[in-house]
């Protein structure tokens, strides 16, 4: 609970936001929303080698070396269960794994600087041969390829023929004139899955046929003729033929995600890694980071910590007295004082400046130098003392490398 008061008063998810924009998938961007810091060295260590690793990558390949992915975790599920997968979810299923083979190609290359990104992409499995067979297979969400088995072409080409059968029929029907004058208007049309003829209602005796539809007056009848009712239902039978190999083929490609679900399922898991590792390394580069040095020797020790405290209780025991905030770990006893942002700290520098004529020196820290850091209004004894306390921190600097 502490913790999370902590980072809230620090804004860390504001940090947290922008780093998810970073990342191309909802599975990206839900590991860096729920990313906190850690107190373990060593996965501290790693977490900023893989940063680091990322940045490298991304300057050498100019973008983001990883293809976008869905969240294929519920497919998963239902193919193991033995269930047939709907096309959409198979064609999920065939990017994620077109994104994991991509991405193996990219990363697993002989690279000294990236070894636990080329560790982590080597563990994804290429599937070549599932991906492959449901992209030749389906077309779009609603669309079978006609090469998807030998069978549905076959069934397909049957379907082709029965239709033109049909419409060469119709034609000749709808062509004659003495037959014409039957109809409301010389067209061929469909009522569901049958072919139809709009016929005068006063002519229906004329025209032997199944009637499907009429029109809002009742003045049209649209029939199906006899002499293509037969044909019809031969074209309906081969539909349903066509839907069956259908199901079957999307069975079969079904149980070949079944049959890899648990590799399919590790390869969304480090895929999802990944985009959230080059996600830190872009908005490291947006922000122009530098890489923390680590308290690996332990220097620091003694401190007290406490926060976030109002500038009267650090500096003021009455204050933290009448306050009631005694009880707080450096309650009048604050060293250093540590503000949120740029804007705050240089509020308050130059309120002691100017209204307590404080004598300081200034220097921006935590980068490969020591930077002078003065205002354009500070007096010549202030910038001699920052050029004095950069060196001194220059020096400190070079012993500690």
């Amino acid at each position: 609970m502490e913790l999370e008061r902590t980072l809230r008063v620090l804004e860390f998810p504001k940090i947290l936001e922008r780093l998810a924009q970073y990342a191309m998938t909802d599975n990206g961007k839900a590991l860096c929303r729920t990313l906190v810091p850690s107190d373990q060295e060593a996965q501290g260590r790693r977490s900023l080698d893989e940063t680091e690793e990322a940045v490298v990558l991304l300057t050498y390949l100019g973008s983001n070396p990883l293809i976008g992915f869905h969240d294929v975790t519920e497919y998963i599920s239902i193919a193991k269960k033995g269930a047939c997968l709907s096309p959409r979810a198979l064609m999920d299923v065939a990017m994620l794994l077109r994104a994991s083979r991509s991405a193996r190609a990219s990363l697993c290359k002989e690279r000294d600087n990236t070894p636990l990104l080329i560790s982590l992409a080597s563990r994804l499995t290429v599937l070549e041969s599932v991906e492959s067979d449901i992209s030749d297979a389906i077309i779009a969400e609603d669309e079978i390829a006609d090469r998807a088995s030998s069978e549905l072409y076959q069934i397909r080409r049957q379907i082709r023929s029965a239709n033109e059968r049909m419409r060469e029929k119709l034609n000749q029907m709808i062509r004659s004139t003495s037959f014409a004058k039957n109809l409301q208007d010389t067209i061929i049309t469909m009522r569901g899955d049958r072919y139809c003829i709009p016929v005068r209602a006063e002519c229906r005796a004329n025209v032997p046929g199944l009637v499907h539809d009429q029109s809002s007056t009742g003045a049209t009848l649209f029939v199906e003729p006899l002499a293509v009712v037969e044909m019809g239902n031969e074209l309906k039978e081969w539909h349903m033929k066509e839907r069956d190999e259908i199901d079957r083929i999307l069975a079969a490609l079904s149980q070949q995600v079944s049959e890899n679900a648990d590799l399919i399922d590790r390869n969304l898991s480090i895929l999802s890694t990944l985009d959230f590792i080059f996600a830190k390394g872009m908005l490291s580069r947006e922000m122009e980071c530098v890489r923390p040095k680590m308290n690996e020797e332990g220097k620091i020790t003694g401190c007290i910590i406490d926060g976030p405290l109002s500038m009267d209780i650090a500096l003021y025991k009455e204050a933290a007295e009448e306050k009631g905030a005694l009880n707080r770990k450096v309650a009048g006893d604050a060293d250093v004082l540590i503000f949120p942002d740029i804007h705050a700290g240089n509020l308050v520098y130059k309120s002691i400046v100017h209204m307590v004529n404080c004598k300081n020196g200034n220097v921006l820290t935590g980068t490969a130098a020591p930077v002078i850091l003065t205002s354009r209004s500070d007096d010549c004894e202030t910038k001699v003392n920052s050029i004095a306390l950069a060196a001194v921190v220059a020096e400190e600097l070079k012993k500690n490398k």
